[in-house]
């Protein structure tokens, strides 16, 4: 079933005052923005839509009398994502007038002068001529309505308010005063893309439907938990997720496919997709298979995508060919704990906005090898135990987009890859905000292959302490020159490219020969 939302928002832009002073037939105009902390700013940004207004907020018309008018120009741009509809009105009205009929505004698209406006403008909607200003909010209170505008586009309008002269005395109007807000009104359609729930209560779900779970929800807690995208895990959220995974384990999935066939009514398909999805998803359970079906395109993970496939146990294959991850910022667990599957194919999971990838391979101990280089990671800040437990993968490849620059937590990041001869951390493997990187490199003291460190940098982190032991277990790890690996040597100091005797490290430069050795003959 297709679902349509609408999102209400209220700018409050600016203020207009119009009080009349004691003298026969004079006003006094004054607007100013207001709705903020800083009430002369002349820019308001609330939720995707921005008023401003030229020459500052200031409208001023001293001695008013009949026929006199004060205009002012103000712009609103869409810089939101999505195509939207918006009203303009006068809202909080207080209308004094003795006669309703002496002010009156009139309003227009016009185009901006160049030096003023943020972007070209476009012609705005059709406005009405010169109409009585209003006395409260309603119908007649709106100045423009249902405005389409694109997105990244700008309308601009000139308002225009009237004292006006119907040819008689209107003393009457002496003290009195209107004040109004220029308002807008933002409507958006939910985009029009299938989004699947949160990745925790999805996970909960088809175990479910495999009957691998008790009554009770051991990740409820979790689930109603997001995981803000500027949030970096505590101790305890980690702890608890973990213990959640582990009350969660299923033996029944071992295949899990996107299916081109609705379900029929005898599958006993749920939903699984999130509340503000456009399109259903359904998911269903049958031979020891997970089913997923939509009419859309694609199949978009959650912001929230943590635990989505996690602890699939029994998993064999796994079909990605539809799901986006582009809309994930936490991707934590994703992957933990799929003891038996041996290929993922990611070379679709845009990581461009994720923060949080730990745990997203952890004990995935059946896959053969790994290539994520279709990640960025510029914006990731903990890669807690990211690869932790890919004991038989013989090779992992980062690709050029493994960014660390943000990255706090690199704990036990590589541990216990055995099968891997060699590893190339890229050309943007940097530690210098790294407060944790305890056992990166550790393989727990058991056999290894592992060898070679490929770098393009030191690995300067920003405390010693956070690097202890963090070549511990490698006894076949040497740095480019020659250095062989010692447990006495086995800390963050290590963490340099090797140049021998007058520079020992376990990590060996990546270039070429020649580079290299201009790389060590600083040390010299």
């Amino acid at each position: 079933m297709k679902r349509k939302y609408v999102k209400t928002l209220i700018v409050v832009a600016a203020l207009l005052i119009l009080s009349l002073v004691t003298s026969a037939s004079y006003a006094f105009y004054v607007a100013y923005v207001h709705g903020n902390e800083n009430a002369n700013n002349t820019v308001i940004t609330t939720g995707d839509m921005q008023l401003f207004f030229q020459d500052g907020g200031v409208i001023t018309l001293d001695n008013a009398y009949p026929t006199k008018s004060v205009e002012k120009y103000f712009g609103i741009v869409n810089a939101g994502d999505l195509p939207a509809t918006y009203d303009l009105y006068l809202s909080e009205i207080i209308n004094n007038f003795a006669d309703k009929n002496d002010l009156v505004y009139t309003i227009e698209s016009v185009t901006l002068d160049p030096e003023f406006q943020f972007l070209p403008s476009e012609q705005g909607c059709d406005v009405t001529t010169q109409t009585v200003v209003p006395s409260q909010v309603g119908d007649s209170s709106r100045i423009v309505s249902s405005c389409p505008i694109g997105v990244g586009k700008q309308h601009a309008y000139k308002i225009t308010f009237t004292f006006k002269d119907d040819g008689t005395n209107q003393d009457d109007n002496k003290g009195k005063g209107f004040r109004a807000k220029i308002s807008v009104n933002e409507y958006k359609e939910a985009e029009q893309i299938a989004l699947l729930e949160a990745g925790p209560s999805f996970n909960n779900h088809i175990k479910s439907l495999a009957g691998t779970l008790p009554g009770s929800d051991p990740l409820t807690d979790f689930t109603n938990e997001y995981h803000h995208p500027q949030w970096n895990n505590t101790p305890d959220m980690e702890s608890r997720g973990a213990d959640a995974l582990t009350a969660t384990k299923d033996n029944n999935i071992k295949h899990f496919i996107v299916s081109t066939t609705a379900p029929s009514a005898s599958d006993n398909a749920i939903n699984v997709n999130s509340p503000i999805s456009y399109y259903d998803i359904k998911a269903w359970y049958k031979n020891n298979t997970i089913y997923l079906y939509t009419t859309a395109d694609k199949i978009y993970l959650n912001e929230n995508a943590a635990f989505t496939f996690s602890g699939l146990q029994e998993l064999i294959d796994l079909d990605l060919t539809k799901f986006d991850s582009s809309r994930a910022f936490d991707l934590s667990y994703l992957f933990s704990e799929d003891y038996k599957i041996k290929s993922i194919d990611l070379s679709l999971f845009d990581t461009t906005n994720a923060v949080d990838t730990s745990r997203m391979f952890y004990e995935a101990k059946s896959l053969q090898s790994l290539d994520i280089s279709s990640f960025d990671t510029r914006n990731v800040s903990n890669m807690r135990q990211m690869f932790k437990g890919l004991r038989t993968a013989k090779t992992l490849n980062l690709g050029d987009n493994f960014y660390t620059s943000k990255v706090t937590n690199m704990y036990q990041l590589f541990q216990t890859l055995r099968g891997i001869e060699t590893l190339d951390l890229g050309s943007h493997f940097d530690v210098s905000n790294v407060i944790d990187a305890r056992d990166m490199f550790q393989v727990s003291g058991e056999t290894s292959i592992f060898k070679t460190i490929y770098s393009t940098q030191d690995l300067i982190f920003s405390s010693a302490d956070s690097t202890s032991y963090i070549f511990w277990g490698n006894p076949e790890l040497k740095g480019g020159y020659g250095t062989s690996y010692s447990l006495a040597k086995s800390h963050g100091d290590y963490a340099v490219i090797d140049c021998g005797t007058k520079r020992p490290g376990y990590l060996t430069f990546n270039g070429t020969e020649e580079e290299y050795e201009q790389f060590c003959s600083q040390f010299d």
